[in-house]
């Protein structure tokens, strides 16, 4: 059975478009993201493809490209994500804003050419325009001893960086190089540059002295050049310490006359005069000429002279040991009472114990020991000045041609004693006998003596030869011949 019907028609309300969320957000150069997605809002006909591109690659870089929506087959319901990563730079730029764009293209009409509204991005900037200083070590010394300090920028420049550097005091301490030069745009501007900072010495004693090492920023460079350093604060140890110096010293005097030598100066500046006296221990063996050296404000660092001389004392004492001791007095506190070490001498002994004898002619006559005519005579003495009396023996090793006389002789220990010459006579003998001219020896001897050298003093010995007066005994005549008889 026919019927008639009505033709209902059935409104399409369906749109051919995309959403996008959100349509604006922040990276940061530190590296935070920002993710935006994309749906459509009706089922294609043909898939459906959305490039995307960022307006300034070097801000924002885009995770993926692109995307593709599928046709009839329920995957174009599925929204798609990007993920917009924030590119990090060097440079000061502040927060920069770009846009990701779309194009799309598809099969179906509808979509293809779809104009769909930009996704803003603004990349947060992470540089800032200053100086990092790294300090290795805040402390020299007046020895050479350095210390450093590492430069670098934070950021790269618009224009090259220059960076001054110096010392507040030189007088402590000096720094090299005097200036930094950072570049831009290449690789030189995050190079750790560094600069040494080395004590300087001085002869003063003024302890450790804080000093600061400053730093002036120069450039074209809007940002850079309104930075300010602050001073990196060090300090110098001093090094300098209060002391007399010497020179080589022989340690050595000589009664003879050798003399020893002491070279002066001050280790550092003072602030008054110094006086350094030099104190014999003994001087019966040595003294110091002269007695007192005096330094003063300008003349400390000049070297001066002091002339140890041996003292000569006539006796045989051996090599003896005495001091030469400094003392300082000062108004400079540093020096003041300051101790010093004394020197050590030895002075060298010139004496010997002997017996000392002049010169003889050597001959007696035996008509002397008549007459006191025709004698002769010599001196003995003492080399050196006795620790005790000297008690001297004179004899003849044959009385019967010579004698000598005093048979005694002795010395004291008193100045003009010991050293006095006595005189002993040698008188020849007459023996009646035509017996010749006739050698004979006196001995002079040490008998006694509490002074250990001398007792053990060698015998000096004269030889005299006695010269006869007897006519020597006719020889007998030969007797005269027998007669012979007629």
């Amino acid at each position: 059975l026919a019927t008639g019907g009505r033709a209902v028609v059935n409104e399409d309300n369906d749109v051919a478009n995309a959403t996008v969320a959100p349509e604006a957000g922040q990276t940061h150069e530190a590296g935070s993201t920002l993710t935006f997605t994309v749906r459509l809002t009706a089922d294609p006909s043909s898939p459906v493809t959305f490039t995307f591109a960022a307006g300034d690659a070097s801000e924002a870089a885009l995770s993926p490209g692109s995307v593709v929506f599928g046709a009839q087959d329920g995957t174009w319901i599925m929204p798609q994500t990007v993920t917009v990563t924030g590119v990090d730079d060097d440079v000061v730029d502040g927060d920069v804003w770009s846009a990701v764009s779309m194009l799309v293209a598809s099969g179906d009409a509808n979509y293809d050419g779809l104009v769909v509204g930009a996704v803003n991005v603004t990349n947060v900037d992470d540089d800032v325009a200053n100086v990092s200083i790294s300090v290795l070590g805040v402390h020299t010394v007046e020895n050479g001893t350095g210390a450093s300090v590492a430069v670098k920028l934070t950021s790269d420049p618009w224009a090259p960086v220059t960076i001054a550097v110096h010392s507040n005091d030189t007088s402590e301490a000096t720094v090299s190089p005097a200036a930094l030069t950072f570049g831009s745009g290449d690789s030189t501007w995050h190079i750790l540059q560094t600069v040494v900072v080395t004590g300087a010495d001085d002869f003063a004693i003024d302890g450790n002295e804080v000093y600061a090492v400053g730093f002036n920023v120069s450039t074209s460079d809007a940002d850079y050049s309104a930075v300010t350093l602050a001073d990196v604060m060090m300090t110098n140890g001093d090094d300098d310490v209060a002391a007399v110096v010497f020179g080589p010293f022989s340690g050595r005097t000589d009664e003879a006359g050798v003399p020893a030598f002491i070279q002066v100066r001050l280790a550092t500046e003072v602030t008054g005069n110094v006086t350094v006296a030099f104190n014999s221990s003994n001087t019966g063996e040595g003294v110091a000429d002269p007695e007192e050296l005096v330094f003063g404000i300008d003349t400390w660092s000049v070297d001066q002279t002091v002339t140890v001389r041996g003292v000569d004392d006539y006796r045989n004492d051996g090599d003896v040991l005495y001091t030469i001791a400094p003392s300082v007095v000062s108004a400079d506190v540093a020096y003041d009472g300051l101790p010093v070490a004394p020197f050590v001498v030895t002075n060298v002994d010139d004496e010997v114990s002997k017996l000392v004898l002049s010169a003889v002619s050597g001959v007696t006559r035996e008509d002397g020991a008549r007459d006191g005519f025709d004698r002769d005579a010599f001196n003995v003495s003492l080399s050196s000045q006795p620790f005790a009396a000297v008690t001297v023996a004179v004899a003849s090793w044959n009385e019967m041609e010579g004698v000598a006389s005093p048979a005694v002789l002795t010395f004291g220990v008193e100045a003009g004693v010991w050293n006095a010459s006595q005189v002993v006579q040698v008188a020849g003998v007459d023996d009646l006998l035509p017996d010749g001219d006739t050698t004979y020896t006196v001995e002079v001897d040490v008998t006694a003596s509490a002074d250990a050298h001398y007792l053990v003093a060698s015998p000096a010995y004269l030889t005299f030869i006695n010269v006869d007066d007897e006519a020597p005994t006719p020889a007998p005549s030969a007797p005269e011949p027998t007669p012979t008889p007629p």
